[in-house]
């Protein structure tokens, strides 16, 4: 018998650790955990990122940096609220997380070569794009952005609709808020509601009422054009800036027409020019037309508000970076993430911009909740000083045009339904659940107050208003028990209740139209077999009161140019 050889049993340990090590896997000397968003497997070393966070480095040497990314940007998991991402991966997580859509750079904000970010795509979408055909691109794009505007500009010209009415005041924030603010797509951090649940179907959905809601936002086409680039180089800042310029166009039209008007007018210190008599059949078209300017110019800063509110957002709003303890490492532009928020040319070019505009549009709020709250007047009419808060008289008419419709004590509410769209917009910009208890925090005293001040002349309005502010209050409520149900199985049948919900408001207002074109056609019917006197004097009635939406007062263009004049 061989004696016992102590070799033996020092290789049969080894074997034994080794077996133990394969059985109960191995450790990950390196195994980044960051509480709830990213989790780390110890034995395989696999990362599980929560659904729409963004996590890679943003130096060469640096450690592992998480955030929020864009709607859109970012690999989301349509089965799950968690991306895996295997252990071969975790030194290229950034890579992982943006093949997929095409993309590279911090946060997912740059396209990869050969593609760029689709100037028609509301997550600025990156799709086949190369300088060559920037020309056709360019005319293409004026094409079927600004000829449409013009379209628009035209219709409310002929028909003289007025927008800033009550019918039309309620109507007219929801679908600007449907499709920005209380979208059913996704929140500001991404968060999408409807995909995971009706899978393919869902961008057909969107559709169905995205497209004729974006109407109200003077976007006509994004949701039914195939995405487009204009050139490779465009980034996403560069694109909200042409944005803003497209939510301008219109009011850019208007305020061109009153300049001619009172060009023509001769009002100016300088000689009339030679090219007039092209505009004067122009202008005296839309004066024989009985449109009013005043209310035109107002329709469309209406139009106009909320999307150069969720574009000037768009522009100053950054996110925080953070480390393995969550402290805040670095703020990086949200739809530009290789840009630090401190950038300076970022700040001039950008932020700054956009910073003025929301003090513009802040402006004008306070000043439709100003002039009607002037209590006091005893104190304003004894100063020469503080007689200067009364307004002109061309404010005066453009602030009737907003307030018309509501009571004489109550006509700040035009002030109020304008705020009402910037607190929508706080609210967009936090973290959900956050955002959907901001957003009924912000709903319910609304309807709470025209409930008890009633501020509308016809009553009927205020019950049509309190019940689509309900409308909203009840979709924040379903997408903050969507967002937190996790995949149970009564969330497709919510979605479907918020879906009804969501067409409700669109029903009203198109069986509000079709009534009260019918009452016209019937008032035209009579005039035609009336005597001329009658005819004119009914002719002259239907002028003051609307046809496709009655407003409470209509300046003429000639007071409202004359006031113009008179400043």
């Amino acid at each position: 018998m061989k004696p016992f050889d102590l070799r033996h049993l020092v290789i049969v340990i080894i074997l034994g650790i080794i077996i133990i090590t394969i059985v109960s896997g191995q450790t990950c000397e390196d195994c980044p955990t960051y509480k709830d968003h990213l989790t780390c497997n110890a034995q395989t070393c696999d990362l599980l990122l929560e659904n729409l966070m963004w996590a890679g480095n943003t130096t060469e040497n640096g450690s592992i940096l998480i955030t929020y990314c864009a709607p859109g940007n970012c690999f989301f998991n349509t089965s799950g609220h968690f991306i895996w991402i295997p252990h071969n991966m975790t030194e290229r997580i950034n890579e992982f997380l943006c093949n997929r859509s095409n993309r590279e750079g911090i946060l997912c904000s740059q396209c990869q070569p050969g593609f760029g970010h689709a100037i028609n795509s509301d997550n600025f979408q990156c799709v086949p794009c190369t300088s060559q055909h920037s020309k056709v691109n360019w005319i293409y794009y004026i094409l079927s952005v600004y000829l449409p505007l013009l379209v628009v500009f035209i219709v409310i010209i002929r028909f003289n609709i007025h927008l800033t009415t009550g019918p039309a005041n309620a109507f007219i924030i929801f679908a600007q808020t449907i499709t920005t603010t209380l979208s059913l797509e996704f929140n500001m951090y991404g968060v999408i509601t409807l995909t995971p649940v009706f899978g393919s179907g869902a961008k057909a959905i969107l559709s169905s009422f995205q497209v004729p809601y974006n109407v109200m936002n003077l976007d006509l086409f994004s949701n039914i054009l195939p995405p487009f680039c204009l050139t490779d180089d465009l980034r996403s800042l560069d694109i909200l800036v042409l944005k803003y310029l497209e939510a301008l166009f219109p009011v850019i039209i208007i305020m061109a027409v009153i300049f001619l008007l009172k060009y023509q007018s001769c009002s100016l210190k300088i000689k009339c020019p030679t090219i007039k008599w092209k505009w004067v059949s122009l202008l005296k078209v839309i004066k024989w037309k009985g449109v009013s300017l005043a209310q035109v110019f107002a329709a469309f800063v209406l139009l106009s508000y909320n999307r150069l509110c969720q574009i000037s957002v768009y522009l100053i709003l950054s996110v925080p970076m953070w480390d393995e303890m969550l402290n805040t490492v670095e703020n990086r532009v949200f739809y530009s993430g290789n840009l630090l928020s401190s950038d300076q040319k970022y700040t001039i070019h950008y932020k700054l911009p956009a910073i003025i505009f929301l003090v513009i549009l802040i402006i004008i709020p306070i000043a439709l909740l100003h002039y009607p709250l002037l209590w006091l007047e005893k104190l304003v009419t004894k100063s020469a000083y503080l007689k200067r808060m009364y307004p002109t008289a061309a404010i005066a008419i453009l602030l009737d045009t907003f307030q018309g419709c509501f009571r004489n004590n109550r006509r700040y509410f035009a002030g109020l339904y304008l705020a009402f769209r910037l607190l929508l917009f706080f609210a967009y910009s936090q973290t959900t659940p956050l955002q959907y208890f901001l957003q009924i925090v912000i709903i319910v005293p609304y309807i709470l107050l025209i409930a008890a001040l009633k501020p509308y002349k016809n009553v009927i309005f205020n019950y049509v208003d309190m019940c689509i502010f309900a409308d909203m209050a009840f979709l924040s409520c379903i997408s903050w028990y969507v967002e937190d149900a996790k995949g149970d199985h009564t969330v497709k049948v919510i979605l479907v209740i918020a879906i009804i919900l969501v067409y409700l408001p669109m029903l009203y207002i198109i069986t509000y139209l079709i009534w009260h074109l019918t009452s016209c056609h019937h008032e035209k019917i009579k005039m035609k077999c009336s005597t001329w006197f009658n005819r004119i004097s009914r002719r002259n009635s239907r002028t003051e009161h609307g046809c496709l939406l009655p407003h409470a007062v209509t300046q003429s263009d000639d007071t409202f140019i004359q006031a113009i004049d008179m400043q």
